[in-house]
């Protein structure tokens, strides 16, 4: 009986060393809170430079550095691990801050991976309060990607149903989803099939729609970017050329012919595609607590109004996502149904133009009220309590700045070339309104809004932070709640 005795109360010591564990674990999670950030914008809208500038900022951080943080200062947090999902790649920041440090510096190349996470372990400081440590964790998504968010949760045979519940109406003459249906079933193989969906694609693909799923025929599953036009016809629909997937009449489940068998086989597809590229999206944006949606306005101007529209029709799919109003349009019911799916935690959004230092300094204002004009109104029925503040510019690494030149004028110099010295810059001056479509012809064959590409200009020091504008002020409203 002692012996039993003895091994009970070993038993029960262990127990409590166990519940002592856990609760000191627990207590350090709560004192290292986590700020989990997405960053979204369509092509070349400037997420990895503004994602490597406000690293390279918050990790070399003190007051005085020209990142003003309210008297706040950052610093690493030394020690901390975080696991992570083999899914997702690391943010490359190292790397992309080397090319900024170069003689001639160079700006980082589009990320070339399907997603990947920024972590910033840091401890916030300011004198007369509390410590603040937090894990700042920004999710860099490619906007491609969004589209197969329309599997979530969702078995393949329950996603060929919603695929024709929410386009089977949008019927058209030009590839609409009702005339690839109708087309599937005069299909003999597979292959008539797989091309059939692909002419689907290209049709909606130039009508500028999101919605082309899956999405590695635009994005292959390595994050490299496919020339959609020209290469669809040799891209794999699915993760291989033998695990390819579409979606098919809903008929064809219960059928007694081949097509049940073509069915079996694209659910395997289907369900290997969703597990490698849409779950661990679906995991992360669970627990997101904010959204910046960047939005480069000066590259719409030079470009006209098919840009124009391809942005406009990108951005209302991706902020639909996180509304937390419903809709009483096709596109709206959509994203209801998306919203309901992922169920994001999203508290606060914000809609940032990228470049502000590329516009003339006293038409910059323009810049804030072209993207109000542009997706404003989207952002604004995200949820309560978002107006004008959430709509902010800025320039990551400000390539451009004001000084006199030898006349005594104010002149903006900007460095145009990688191996010159800077010279005298001819910034944009941004209109009120967005032109209208003759008009914004005739702006651009006048080159009113041309402007040339910049340099940055980059300190080598290892500690040292690209010179910036607004970024500040955007971490600081990001920052508000948990700097209380």
């Amino acid at each position: 009986m002692k012996v039993i005795s003895n091994v009970v109360h070993g038993i029960g010591n262990l127990l409590r060393v166990d519940r002592t564990i856990k609760r000191g674990a627990e207590d350090t999670f709560r004192r290292r809170r986590r700020l989990r950030i997405v960053v979204l914008g369509s092509k070349n809208s400037g997420k990895t430079v503004f994602l490597t500038a406000l690293a390279s900022n918050l990790l070399n951080h003190r007051n005085g550095n020209g990142f003003n943080l309210n008297e706040w200062e950052a610093f690493v947090e030394e020690g901390f691990a975080h696991s992570q999902k083999e899914e997702i790649a690391d943010f490359p920041y190292s790397r992309y801050r080397e090319g900024f440090a170069k003689e001639n510096p160079e700006w980082p190349e589009k990320t070339t991976c399907a997603m990947s996470v920024l972590r910033l372990p840091l401890v916030f400081r300011k004198e007369g309060c509390k410590e603040k440590p937090l894990l700042m964790e920004f999710l860099d998504i490619p906007g491609e990607r969004i589209a197969d968010l329309t599997m979530a949760k969702k078995s393949y045979r329950e996603w060929c149903r919603w695929m024709f519940e929410k386009f089977g109406s949008q019927y058209s003459a030009n590839g609409s989803y009702l005339e690839y249906l109708e087309n599937a079933k005069y299909c003999h193989t597979k292959e008539d099939l797989f091309n059939a969906y692909k002419n689907y694609l290209l049709a909606e693909y130039k009508k500028y729609s999101p919605w082309v799923v899956p999405s590695v025929v635009k994005l292959t599953k390595e994050g490299k970017a496919t020339k959609f036009e020209q290469e669809l016809h040799i891209r794999a629909l699915g993760l291989t050329a033998d695990d390819q997937f579409v979606p098919v009449p809903v008929e064809w489940f219960d059928s007694s012919n081949e097509w049940r068998d073509w069915t079996k086989d694209f659910a395997s597809a289907y369900d290997k595609y969703k597990e490698a590229i849409v779950d661990p999206i679906c995991d992360w944006l669970r627990e997101a607590d904010r959204l910046v949606y960047l939005v480069d306005v000066l590259n719409i101007l030079k470009s006209g109004s098919a840009v124009y529209n391809q942005e406009r029709k990108f951005g209302e799919a991706v902020l639909g996502l996180f509304s937390h109003h419903k809709s009483y349009t096709l596109g709206g019911a959509i994203w209801d149904y998306l919203s309901s799916m992922v169920k994001t935690r999203i508290k606060n959004a914000y809609l940032v133009v990228t470049k502000k230092d590329l516009a003339a300094s006293e038409t910059s204002e323009n810049l804030r009220k072209l993207a109000d004009a542009l997706l404003g109104k989207e952002l604004r029925g995200l949820m309560k309590g978002i107006g004008d503040k959430n709509i902010r510019t800025c320039a990551a690494v400000d390539t451009v700045c004001s000084r006199r030149n030898e006349s005594g004028q104010e002149v903006a110099y900007g460095k145009t070339s990688q191996d010159k010295p800077e010279t005298e810059y001819e910034q944009v001056y941004v209109p009120e309104d967005w032109p209208s479509g003759t008009e914004w012809k005739k702006a651009i064959e006048d080159g009113k809004f041309w402007f040339e590409d910049t340099y940055p200009q980059f300190d080598e020091r290892e500690n040292a932070s690209p010179a910036q504008s607004g970024l500040d002020d955007l971490v600081m409203a990001l920052l508000s709640s948990e700097l209380e």
